[in-house]
């Protein structure tokens, strides 16, 4: 893939392909692994560690942030921290997907306009409706773990499964908005605005006020 790398951003950058195209075209793209490198190859940085990384170094700050809003927010904030409050499901992967589902919410943006959520697997015909979305769909069957199914959808078609994790998903897919040049849903623009330019540094223009007022909570 790396030897193909210079072919591929031409074909993005020049072609316009759709995501099918792509998926038909060059189909090892499409793992977690070969989308981590594609995205150090564009940008020299590492994709999940550093990801990672700055979620949990933010994570308290962020949790205190969290805790002091007050109202409606306030409230719908509380809900979603309260699965930290639950011990027996507690941990970092947990912890990691309360405090993004909470940052989106805080940013004024929903969480369900990026994470889809589905109660069975009956009603799958819906990806189709959906242009960037993180989908969680229950497992089957009674040998299966109690772990869902978590993968990422655009442009209407299941790109990558299995990707374990709630925060894992999101860092994969702003990997791919790199790797197939795309732009960010604009009805979550600030969140991914903190993944690429909080989380990854990733500042190529000056910071929204909403996401600049975010920064300077965090470094007080």
């Amino acid at each position: 893939m790396s030897k193909t790398f210079a072919l591929r951003r031409h074909e993005i950058i020049n072609l316009c392909p759709t995501v099918q195209t792509m998926k038909d075209r060059w189909p090892a793209l499409f793992d977690a692994f070969q989308i981590n490198a594609e995205f150090q190859r564009t940008t020299t940085k590492h994709l999940e560690p550093k990801f990672m990384s700055a979620l949990d170094r933010h994570t308290p700050k962020l949790l205190t942030l969290f805790r002091a809003k007050g109202g409606a927010l306030g409230r719908r904030l509380g809900m979603i921290i309260e699965l930290l409050e639950d011990s027996a499901h507690s941990s970092v992967e947990r912890t990691r997907e309360v405090v993004l589902r909470s940052l989106i919410e805080y940013l004024g943006e929903q969480a369900g306009h990026l994470i889809k959520e589905f109660n069975d697997t009956e009603n799958l015909e819906e990806l189709q409706q959906f242009t960037m979305a993180i989908i969680v769909i229950p497992k089957s069957g009674a040998s299966t773990s109690n772990s869902p199914k978590i993968g990422i959808v655009i442009e209407g078609m299941e790109v990558i499964t299995g990707l374990g994790d709630i925060a894992r998903a999101c860092s994969v897919l702003l990997g791919l908005t790199y790797a197939l040049n795309l732009n960010y849903p604009r009805q979550l623009k600030y969140t991914f605005e903190v993944f690429q330019k909080l989380f990854l540094e990733l500042v190529d223009s000056k910071l929204s006020n909403k996401v600049q007022s975010l920064k300077s909570k965090l470094l007080a």
